[in-house]
């Protein structure tokens, strides 16, 4: 379906008259009308009654409720798709060893999501071994675990006196 096309129905189906959308939209009434009739052609069946005045069909009322949602979900993606590319929005995946999450990821969590509400935080909860694995892989964004794996792709800074470490690629940093 022509996106232009349901454009021009929807905004026309707000005067009722091919003449002043025309002019309002700064086209032709000519072209106006043939997007219109292409659309009808597409979908099969007529979007206005044209005599005595011009009107809206079932059909028509239908397809200019389905014009609506259309425009509505396309900003909605439009404001997603801005917010991705601003680094805005996404997912955070970030992994634990047994016993630290109790510890630290409510700490996290919630001024993280304070700071970045559209940010999803994912929360991984496996051993040392696994976790460095998952980083390798880039499952993880980082890690936070024991010093048990010594390996040249991972950074490591030290977080806390019993030797539990943010593990993270070189790549990343």
């Amino acid at each position: 379906m022509d996106t232009l096309s349901l454009y021009y129905f929807s905004e026309s189906a707000k005067d009722l008259n091919f003449t002043k959308t025309a002019n309002r939209l700064y086209i032709s009434q000519q072209n106006l009308s043939n997007h219109i009739s292409r659309l009808e052609q597409t979908l099969g069946i007529a979007l206005y009654e044209r005599k005595p005045h011009l009107t809206l069909t079932y059909a028509g009322e239908c397809v200019l409720q389905f014009a609506r949602n259309y425009q509505l979900d396309e900003d909605n993606l439009r404001n997603t798709l801005s917010d991705i590319s601003l680094k805005e929005e996404g997912y955070l995946n970030i992994g634990f060893v047994h016993h630290r999450p109790s510890v630290v990821v409510p700490i996290i969590a919630e001024k993280f999501s304070q700071a970045f509400p559209h940010v999803t935080l994912n929360f991984y909860c496996r051993h040392t071994r696994e976790l460095t694995e998952m980083l390798l892989q880039g499952e993880l964004d980082f890690a936070i675990a024991v010093d048990k794996i010594h390996n040249t792709q991972i950074e490591k800074k030290f977080l806390f006196k019993d030797r539990v470490y943010l593990m993270v690629t070189k790549d990343l940093l």
